[in-house]
């Protein structure tokens, strides 16, 4: 009897804590927008196409451009591929698993919006982004929080993000981390390098740093 009671309750454990990751997959698909959800339709469709390639060795012929304005996700073509070749370059930003492949997916979204511009790019703002220019929102001027003048960069100041979207990385490793809001507080700068800023030990003894000094304000 006592057997019997305790398989029962582990039984009633699992149903209850599948229900919960079901309900927490539920919540975080509701949570997307329209463009994010299509977004996982394609990166779905970039993986199944690259498992049939490692399987077979079969690649598929390249569908045809569909990359007019405004670009979005699902559009693949030259234009595609330049604006995310311009998130790159002129942005520093990585663009992940799939690097400039010219289709529009997931990675390319995030990038986008981590810069201030929409899910969908007009001729204007991919004008824009191929200029290396921010949205208002993100633009050069900064935030309530931080000063008009930037002052100069030096060990021991606190450093912030002038930009949103500013990327951060795991200093020794060179691996991204993670992205920064506008005028967030990156630390205590430990260190100026000939273009890179690197910010002091945090409480798991690691250090962080910026790509570029033109990422980093100052306050004093």
């Amino acid at each position: 009897m006592e057997a019997k009671t305790k398989r029962t309750l582990v039984g009633l454990g699992l149903i209850i804590a599948g229900g919960t990751l079901a309900f927490l997959a539920w919540r975080k698909w509701g949570n997307k927008t329209d463009e994010e959800k299509k977004a996982d339709e394609v990166d779905k469709e970039k993986e199944l196409v690259e498992e049939k390639k490692k399987e077979t060795g079969y690649t598929s012929p390249k569908p045809k451009a569909n990359d007019s304005f405004p670009l979005q996700v699902g559009n693949r073509g030259s234009n595609v591929e330049k604006l995310q070749v311009a998130l790159r370059n002129r942005f520093n930003l990585d663009l992940g698993k799939w690097g400039a492949d010219g289709i529009f997916g997931g990675d390319t979204l995030r990038l986008v919006k981590s810069i201030g511009y929409p899910e969908q790019i007009s001729k204007s703002d991919f004008d824009r982004i191929l200029s290396g220019k921010y949205t208002a929102s993100t633009a050069t001027a900064p935030s309530s929080g931080l000063p008009k003048q930037t002052f100069k960069l030096e060990a021991g100041k606190l450093g912030f993000a002038k930009y949103g979207g500013t990327q951060v990385y795991r200093y020794g490793t060179g691996k991204f981390d993670h992205f920064t809001k506008k005028g967030a507080d990156l630390g205590t700068i430990s260190e100026v390098g000939s273009s890179n800023v690197v910010f002091g030990k945090d409480r798991f003894d690691k250090k962080y740093f910026v790509r570029s000094h033109n990422y980093v304000a100052v306050l004093t």
